[in-house]
């Protein structure tokens, strides 16, 4: 069943994305010299399972609301949201056309109806026109001023690699009345080695190499729908500066490791003679050969000093989420390994507490640029997180949220846990968590009782120091134990954040 040209014959796949957050969000827009939104009313067209939504509003102040109309997606994530019992949260089962028509009569009711953040992340491309315009109609109409869009899409010039195979795939699935990608490359593959030199044939392989392994529900819903829009960053931009009437413009990439993208010394000569900041964007998307973008815009956004920056940057509190693993920083300069190492032993501080930018800062021997790229990088390898200022029952909602998870889901699991010092998902793999569950049900089995539970579950797979599968149960029991280590190294960390 297809609905406005997107798949609802299968659920899509329980994913989260920390970019959605409202602190992360805020991040880049300091970053980019814009004063951070104050999240009042947050809406998420398209939530799919739901994971980031249900995270983001137990672990945040402010009210949150989604829609997404495959009702199995919508009734997973409110039995989630009732049992957890997160008291900000409204989800609809609505298409995008009802809840415009909702947002309106509600409106026209005399409520207020209108949100600081608008986020849609992977929808743009995959629904059809039509539902593209009514999605910038809620946009235009609900989106309020001092208010930010997220909305991420697959680009130009990168994707147009991809164009020719999914062409086939969707053809042959139509044709044949199959979404099996088994039978779909391998006819597309035979194809395609009729002449494996030409420049199109190569592109068709490739794309059916670098999917080859991906998720099957992925494969469906990215190449299977009716639409598949593909546009360039610039038409995009030109859009929403249109809907806006001039007061809706581009702000930044929502990457952060993106504000410390370097480029070559020549391509920076070249960049430097474009003014506009939308036509050197869009160069940027060619030198880059862009293949997906993930943009916020803002309306009437406040403009900062370099100072205000600063302040805000440097007053930012930041905190310790893992340990690094000896492979962390493999192939690190010296000096970038030990400026690493340094600040991860400053967050490790003072009982895991967490500290100022400007803290962490003094007695580095590095300037704000490097630092702040440092951090960033740590940030994306979700070894630390920025913090946010939360009240004791959003820390008490969380509490309550995590240990329903850890209940309720099988044993070899990984799942995204709620956070309301980072006011977003921290995760925990199958191990951890297993481990965690044991930690505050010690009275269910013993240590070695699970070990031995662990080893008879088909689901986990363990390897050695040379990375050989473990086969016996003494070679697993050893890298369990070494596990466990791990996990009561960052047992302490886990219990700081507040989590459990």
């Amino acid at each position: 069943m297809k609905y406005d040209g997107y798949i609802q014959s299968s659920d899509y796949e329980d994913l989260y994305f920390d970019v959605i957050q409202p602190n992360i969000i805020n991040l880049n827009l300091l970053f980019a010299g814009f004063k951070p939104v104050k999240n009042k009313h947050y809406l998420e067209l398209g939530f799919g399972m739901g994971r980031s939504l249900l995270t983001h509003a137990v672990s945040n102040e402010g009210y949150f609301v989604g829609t997404d109309f495959n009702e199995n997606q919508v009734a997973f994530a409110k039995n989630i949201c009732e049992q957890a019992k997160i008291s900000n949260l409204t989800l609809y089962a609505d298409s995008f056309e009802q809840l415009l028509e909702r947002f309106r009569k509600m409106k026209a009711n005399g409520e207020e109806v209108g949100f600081d953040f608008i986020v849609l992340h992977g929808i743009y491309c995959w629904v059809n026109e039509e539902n593209r315009q009514i999605i910038l109609s809620i946009i235009k109409e609900f989106l309020r001023e001092g208010g930010v869009v997220y909305i991420s899409y697959n680009c130009l010039p990168g994707r147009a690699t991809n164009m020719d195979a999914r062409h086939i795939f969707k053809l042959y699935s139509q044709k044949k009345h199959t979404e099996n990608f088994d039978k779909i490359f391998s006819f597309t593959e035979k194809f395609a080695q009729l002449e494996p030199e030409n420049t199109i044939n190569k592109n068709i392989l490739d794309t059916i190499n670098t999917h080859r392994h991906s998720h099957p529900i992925y494969r469906v819903h990215e190449f299977l729908c009716d639409a598949w829009y593909l546009p360039y960053f610039s038409d995009v931009a030109e859009t929403m500066k249109n809907l806006g009437g001039g007061d809706l413009n581009y702000i930044c990439e929502c990457v952060l490791a993106y504000h410390f993208k370097n480029f070559t010394p020549k391509q920076e000569n070249f960049l430097a003679q474009i003014n506009d900041v939308i036509f050197k964007e869009q160069m940027k998307d060619f030198i880059l050969n862009k293949q997906f973008r993930y943009d916020l815009y803002g309306r009437r956004l406040t403009k900062l000093s370099k100072k205000r920056i600063d302040n805000y940057l440097f007053e930012a509190q930041f905190v310790l989420l893992d340990y690094p693993t000896s492979q962390t920083f493999e192939g690190c300069e010296e000096n970038l390994k030990w400026a690493y190492i340094e600040l991860i032993s400053k967050l490790e501080g003072e009982d895991f507490a967490p500290k100022k930018a400007k803290k962490l800062l003094a007695g580095l021997n590095t300037d704000k640029k490097v630092f702040f790229s440092l951090l960033i990088n740590l940030m994306t390898l979700n070894l630390v997180g920025i913090c946010v200022p939360n009240t004791t029952h959003k820390i008490d909602e969380v509490k309550f949220y995590n240990h329903s998870l850890l209940k309720e889901q099988k044993l070899s699991q990984e799942y995204i846990f709620a956070c309301a010092l980072t006011g977003g998902g921290i995760s925990l793999d199958s191990l951890e968590r297993a481990f965690l569950n044991h930690y505050f049900n010690e009275n269910q089995m013993n240590l070695e009782e699970l070990f031995e539970r662990i080893y008879q579950d088909e689901n986990f797979h363990f390897h050695d120091a040379n990375n050989q599968a473990c086969k016996d149960r003494e070679s697993v029991f050893t890298q369990l134990s070494l596990h466990y280590k791990k996990f009561l190294r960052r047992l302490p960390i886990l219990m700081k954040l507040e989590m459990f």
